[in-house]
Order: C-alpha cells, then sequence, then structure tokens
C-alpha cells in the first residue's frame, strides 16, 4: 500500500517563511548594489559637468581678451589687447562690474556669463561659477601697461602646498574660475527665488574655503581682496578624493602665454606693430624737421623703477650714451636744443597725422595707436647718431652716424649711414625673460630684447655702432641722413 507524503502545515510554512527571506535577502544586496553604483555614477557626473562647465568658462574669458579691442562699443577701447573683465557683484547677475578695486588689485567676484554673452555656466551642484582676476589683466581700473609680457599675480598650491603653477614669475596665473562645490560645515548660502546664480553678494567665504596646506601656514581662497597693489596671491586646489567633507574647491587657470598666443599670431597685429613702429620714426622727424637744426633728442635710459609709467620714458641728456628706450618725455633735449613748449615728444613735434594711415599719438583716438603704444611701450628702443644728437651744433653724417645694415650679404657699399633707427623687439625667445618689480628687473637688458647681434654695442657711446636688420624678430625703421623714414 502506497501512504502519501503528507507533511505538517508547520513545515510548508517554513518553507516558504525560507523563500521570502532569501528574496529579501537578494532584493537588499541588489537595492543596495545598484544604490552605490548610483551614486558613484552621479558623482561622476556631477565632477565630469563641473570641468565642462569651468573649460566652457575659460574659453569665454580667452574669446573675450582676444577679440575684445577690435568690437565697435566705446568700451571695447581699440588698441588695448588682452585685458580681462571685472567680476560680477553686485552689478546685477552676471554682469561685470564697471571698475573693480583699485589699480593693480586683485579681484574675486562672481563669473560674468552675461558681459560674456554666454548662458550662465554652472557646476555639478548647479551653482554658479566664481572668478579672481589679476589686478595687472582687469579692465577697470587699467593698469598703464599691458603686454604679452606681463606678469599674472595668481600662484596656485596643492594640499601640500606644492606648487601646481606660478613657481617663476613669468608663470604666474591671469586668472582662477572656481567651482565652490557643496555647501560645507559652517558655510551658510543665501539663495534668492527665481534668480539665476542666487545673487548671494560678497558672501564668498560661504561657497570657497580654506586649507591649511602647512603647520600655521592657511591659504583662504576667498580673502584674495586685501587692499594692496601688485600682490601675488596664492589659491589651494582640493583634493575632493581625500577632502570631500572638509575642502571641496574646484579651479581652472588662464596662463600668461593662452591670453597672448592668439592675440600676437593675428596678421593685423604684426601690421600694426609695424605701423606703429614706423609712426614713431616719423614722429622723431617732425621733432628733428620742427627744430632749427634738424636735430634728434637723446633716448630714454634702459632701466626704469616703473616701466609702466610713461613719464619715466625721459630722455637722459647723453648720459646714457645713445641708445635706450624710446623717449616719451624730451625736457633734456628741449633744453638743449632751445625749443620751448611741450616736454612730451608727441605733443612737442604734433604727432597727430602720421603716415598714409594718419596715425595719431597726440590722443587717444579713434585709431587706438596712441593706446597701442601706452601698452607696448617698453618694446621699443631708439639709437640715434652722435651727429644728430641735442648737442650737434650742425647735423649731417660726418665721421659719427650709426649704421643699419643686414648682417649677410648683399651689403651696401659703403654701408648706409642713419640719423637714427626706431626698433620694436618682438616676442621673447627662449632665454628671455623680462620681468619688473615687485619681481627682480630684467628688463634693464637689452639682450633680454633685441636677439640680431646689436646688443653687444650696449651701452652705444659712441653714437656711430653698425647696427643689424636680421637674425631676429624686431622691426626697425630708419631716419635717413638728412632726414626722411624709411624701413630699414
Amino acid at each position: 500500500m502506497i501512504v502519501a507524503d503528507r507533511k505538517s502545515p508547520e513545515v510548508k510554512q517554513g518553507g516558504i517563511a525560507l523563500l521570502f527571506l532569501v528574496v529579501a535577502i537578494a532584493l537588499t544586496i541588489s537595492a543596495y548594489y545598484f544604490s552605490k553604483v548610483s551614486i558613484v555614477e552621479i558623482q561622476a557626473g556631477n565632477l565630469h559637468k563641473t570641468r565642462v562647465a569651468l573649460k566652457q568658462a575659460k574659453q569665454a574669458l580667452l574669446g573675450h581678451a582676444a577679440v575684445r579691442s577690435d568690437l565697435t562699443d566705446p568700451s571695447a577701447q581699440a588698441g588695448r589687447y588682452g585685458f580681462l573683465p571685472c567680476p560680477a557683484n553686485n552689478n546685477g547677475e552676471g554682469n561685470s562690474v564697471g571698475t573693480c578695486e583699485s589699480a593693480k588689485e586683485n579681484t574675486l567676484g562672481w563669473f560674468p556669463w552675461r558681459s560674456l554673452q554666454v548662458a550662465p555656466v554652472k557646476d555639478g551642484n548647479e551653482d554658479c561659477l566664481l572668478y579672481a582676476v589679476s589686478g595687472s589683466y582687469k579692465f577697470s581700473p587699467p593698469t598703464d601697461m599691458l603686454n604679452e609680457d606681463t606678469n599674472g599675480m595668481f600662484q596656485v598650491v596643492n594640499e601640500q602646498n606644492l606648487s601646481l603653477s606660478g613657481v617663476s614669475p613669468e608663470d604666474r596665473v591671469v586668472a582662477v574660475i572656481f567651482s565652490a562645490g557643496g555647501a560645507l560645515p559652517g558655510q551658510s548660502r543665501a539663495y534668492e527665488l527665481g534668480s539665476d546664480c542666487g545673487n548671494d553678494i560678497d558672501n564668498y567665504s560661504a561657497y570657497l574655503d580654506s586649507f591649511e596646506v602647512a603647520p600655521g601656514d592657511v591659504v583662504d581662497n576667498s580673502a584674495v581682496v586685501t587692499g594692496n597693489e601688485d600682490e601675488v596671491y596664492r589659491f589651494v586646489q582640493a583634493n575632493i578624493a581625500v577632502n570631500k567633507g572638509v575642502f571641496n574647491d574646484q579651479l581652472i587657470t588662464i596662463t600668461r602665454d593662452e591670453v597672448w598666443s592668439s592675440i600676437i599670431s593675428r596678421s593685423d597685429f604684426n601690421e600694426k606693430m609695424t605701423r606703429l613702429t614706423e609712426a614713431l620714426a616719423l614722429c622723431l622727424d617732425k621733432y628733428a624737421a620742427a627744430n632749427a637744426n634738424a636735430q634728434l633728442p637723446w633716448p630714454a635710459p634702459m632701466g626704469l623703477a616703473d616701466y609702466r609709467s610713461e613719464d619715466l620714458y625721459d630722455d637722459t641728456d647723453g648720459m646714457a650714451g645713445y641708445l635706450g628706450r624710446f623717449p616719451f618725455r624730451v625736457n633734456d633735449s628741449n633744453g638743449e636744443i632751445g625749443i620751448a613748449g611741450s616736454i612730451e615728444l608727441f605733443t612737442a613735434a604734433d604727432c597727430d597725422n602720421l603716415g598714409p594711415d594718419s596715425i595719431d599719438l597726440k590722443t587717444d583716438g579713434a585709431d587706438g595707436y596712441r593706446k597701442l603704444y601706452d601698452n607696448w611701450k617698453d618694446h621699443f628702443f631708439y639709437a640715434v647718431s652722435k651727429d644728430y644728437a641735442p648737442d650737434t651744433l650742425v647735423p649731417g653724417c660726418v665721421s659719427d652716424c650709426i649704421t643699419v645694415e643686414s648682417s649677410g650679404p648683399p651689403y651696401a657699399i659703403p654701408p648706409l649711414k642713419r640719423a637714427a633707427v626706431v626698433i620694436y623687439s618682438g616676442s621673447r625667445v627662449a632665454g628671455q625673460t623680462r620681468n619688473e618689480l615687485p619681481d627682480v628687473s630684467t628688463k634693464n637688458l637689452i639682450t633680454n630684447y633685441i636677439e640680431n647681434g646689436s646688443w653687444d654695442i650696449i651701452p652705444d657711446m659712441s653714437g656711430s655702432a653698425a647696427y643689424v636688420t636680421d637674425g631676429g624678430n624686431e622691426i626697425m625703421y630708419c631716419i635717413q641722413d638728412g632726414l626722411g623714414t624709411v624701413s630699414c
């Protein structure tokens, strides 16, 4: 007889309960696993979005620096290249304030997306970005000289105080863009409903963090505004994998070379520098033609206390020899020659209608050439022949005139004698540095500007040295014996 296998109700219920337990454990493990994957993916996505936002903001600023001077808007300032906007702060969200801090003072604020004509740029935390600009590069108040040799004022270190950028002056950072990350303990952020970025004005310490990079050495990313001009300031980059809940500032930098590489490579920029060099020579020619004996002024010294100040480009009464920087002021020459009136060369020689382009150097005219000179004045050099100097009674190449020739064939026989030469020194080449105070000055050395061999006659105390036109990247215009300006 076959007996059926009958289990008790308790046994059946225990099996069902065990099945539910196994299913529940499997679901819990799966939920935990997939939640962890989701969190990791979200964090990676947020980090990627932050990096993309920082890059987008950087490109917007570099584009501004490259083209702003070419626009017809009066605030664009023709002839002034490379400047960056002030941050946005209390001028409406995304609007760059017209003037930020004092001249030469670094400034921190919100990224000026509206003034750059882009949409609000937000990081992975859906927060708008912050932005710091060096006093040497900001739009207003402007520095007295901004060109490819102008250094930034920022350094960036990591959490161990190891430099990431800006060890040497020429490598210092021009601007920094920040993603502040989520609020950390102790940070209280305000958010105005209906705003694009929260409209949290002047509350930077609630966004940017500080970190002790060494015992007793705290770097505060929100404290860039100090009231000091020409101050080099440090920022610290977070390692969010290590200090995620303590310090989370992410940043991207803009360097000097990134600002200028696209500007100085433009063909129209080189053409403008050629025209400006010619205009400076024509201005000297007019100065000579306007005085009774056709004398030319002394050069300015090579070394200056502040290369940004045009008033220091002052002729030297021959004390520094016959080669130096292009003279903005000619008071010593005027006194020697007997010229009354303005001691500023551009006004004394009435240099407002020069050459075929009618270049104006007397005023900040619409052509922008005076502003171009103001910002690149340290790149211009001038050599005058002894026979045309202010202390020569009867100018003319008799015995002591400079010559300006190619260093290779074909040669002019005899070499052409010139009354003077104006030289524009192009971009730095390998081995050249052009730093000024507060750094160790290297701008007093002609070897950091001219590489065609003429440097070995500095100082030119004879007024009859031989200059060459090739072997470097200079632009040179000569004033002929008997006056008249030609390309050398």
